[in-house]
């Protein structure tokens, strides 16, 4: 069931950080986000101090400068596999927080730069897999395959390099 978006929008502020903080409460007990950050050598409770907004984007999600931007249109499905996919989008943007308070560069939006190969950055990678294994745990193989599927498909990976990728991105 998809929630109007314009509905979405006029959610309280308040409301939407009460959310993010129970996604955060959550995340902090998830195995995979505190070997995340056990393997950055970060406190799991610098998580509290992750700015996370909701906003418009032309994505999914993304990170500048340290603050996690979710859009809007994460939570137009209202089901409970939704949100555990709203957390996992969390999981991949908490990978470039990690980077970036850590001194290791984060990629800039390389897919949308002339050239570049955004699924060949390294930073990327990293986030992408965790995110997938979190997918994975959380909502099932099946699942984790679909959006590995959606992200090929997306970023139009074929052939070879789509084989390479995938065995790659589900480890």
């Amino acid at each position: 069931m998809n929630i109007p978006i314009e509905k979405i929008k006029s959610i309280p502020k308040e409301k939407l950080l009460e959310l993010i903080g129970k996604f955060k409460d959550y995340l902090k007990d998830n195995a995979i986000v505190k070997d995340m950050f056990e393997d950055y050598g970060v406190n799991i409770d610098f998580l509290d101090a992750v700015p996370v907004y909701f906003s418009d984007l032309d994505v999914s999600a993304q990170t500048v400068k340290g603050v996690i931007h979710l859009n809007y249109k994460l939570l137009q499905d209202k089901s409970v596999d939704n949100l555990f996919r709203v957390a996992g989008y969390m999981v991949h943007e908490l990978t470039h927080v990690l980077q970036q308070v850590t001194g290791k560069e984060a990629t800039e939006n390389t897919d949308r730069v002339e050239g570049k190969n955004y699924l060949g950055s390294e930073e990327e990678m990293e986030a992408f897999k965790n995110q997938i294994e979190y997918d994975k745990e959380t909502l099932g193989e099946n699942e984790a395959n679909r959006y590995v599927k959606h992200l090929l498909d997306y970023h139009e990976i074929a052939g070879k390099d789509r084989e390479d990728l995938k065995e790659e991105l589900l480890g």
